[in-house]
C-alpha cells in the first residue's frame, strides 16, 4: 500500500520498502543496476527485483526506510490499522551480505502504540533534539491522532518508546515533514480526509527541549470543503514558497 525509496545497500541506487496489506507482510526491494554483466540486453532493473519479507505485518498501511538505531544499517518500519493496531520495527542486519536473509531481520511492535489506534503513516524527524531519530505518526478512525514517539536512550529498547499527542485526526492521507516557517525546526505538513479537522493544514513546531511541551498551532492550508486524498509539496513557480498539490475524491 505505497512505496518509499532509500538506498539500504550503499551502491547509490533507490532501493524500495512497500506494505502489502492484503498479504500482510512488509518487504524490501533491492535495485540490481542498471546493466546486465556484459552490458548488454535487458537492464537489470527491468527484471525481477531481488526481495526479502521482513515482517508479517497483518493490515499494513506503510513501510517507511530509517535507521533507527543508528548502526548504519536501514531499518524498516510498518503502520498497521485494521484489527492489528501496532507500529513495527523491522531491524535490519548489521551485514549487507544478510540484506535478503528473512531470519537476519527482527521484528517488534513498539509497545506504546500496540491496540492504541489504526496507524496510517510515520516519517522519521528529530524532534526533542536527545537520543536517536523519533518518529512522526498519524492515524485513522475512532481516537486517531497525530503525535510522535520518543526514541529512548536505547532505540533496541521497544517497551521504552513514548507516545505524544500533537493533535486530533481524522483520516491521515500524507505526512510530511517541512520547515513551513523558515525558523529552522521542521514541521508537520498533513492531509486529513474526513473529521472536524479535515483539509490540508501543517502543524508548527514550538521547538526543541522544554519547547516542546506547548502546544503545535495548526494552520489551515486548504481543502476543508472536500474529501482530500494524498498532498505533495514543492516550490511549483520559483517564487521561493512551498506549494502545495493535493488530489481529491470529490474530483476538484
Amino acid at each position: 500500500d505505497g512505496a518509499r525509496l532509500a538506498d539500504v545497500n550503499g551502491d547509490g541506487r533507490a532501493d524500495i520498502t512497500v506494505g502489502w496489506e492484503e498479504g500482510g507482510v512488509t518487504r524490501v526491494y533491492v535495485n540490481p543496476g542498471l546493466a546486465t554483466s556484459t552490458g548488454s540486453g535487458q537492464a537489470k532493473a527491468r527484471q525481477k527485483w531481488p526481495a526479502v519479507t521482513v515482517g508479517r505485518t497483518p493490515s499494513v498501511e506503510d513501510a517507511v526506510f530509517v535507521d533507527l538505531d543508528a548502526d548504519g544499517a536501514m531499518d524498516v518500519v510498518s503502520c498497521c490499522e485494521g484489527r492489528t493496531k501496532a507500529v513495527f520495527v523491522h531491524w535490519a542486519p548489521k551485514e549487507r551480505k544478510s540484506l535478503l536473509a528473512p531470519t537476519a531481520w527482527k521484528q517488534e511492535a513498539l509497545a506504546v502504540s500496540k491496540g492504541r489506534m489504526q496507524w496510517m503513516f510515520a516519517v522519521a524527524m528529530q524532534v526533542d533534539g536527545a537520543n536517536g531519530v523519533d518518529l512522526i505518526a498519524g492515524a485513522k478512525g475512532g481516537g486517531a491522532e497525530i503525535g510522535w514517539f520518543e526514541s529512548p536512550r536505547n532505540p533496541r529498547r521497544v517497551a521504552d518508546w513514548k507516545w505524544h499527542t500533537i493533535s486530533r485526526a481524522g483520516w491521515i492521507m500524507s505526512l510530511i515533514t517541512h520547515d513551513m516557517d523558515g525558523d529552522g525546526d521542521k514541521d508537520i505538513v498533513i492531509s486529513d480526509r474526513y473529521g472536524p479537522l479535515r483539509g490540508c493544514r501543517w502543524l508548527e513546531n514550538p521547538g526543541r527541549g522544554p519547547l516542546q511541551a506547548k502546544p503545535w498551532k495548526n494552520h489551515f492550508i486548504g481543502g476543508q470543503d472536500a474529501e482530500v486524498m494524498f498532498m505533495k509539496i514543492a516550490d511549483l513557480d520559483g517564487d521561493g514558497l512551498t506549494d502545495a498539490v493535493v488530489a481529491t475524491k470529490s474530483r476538484k
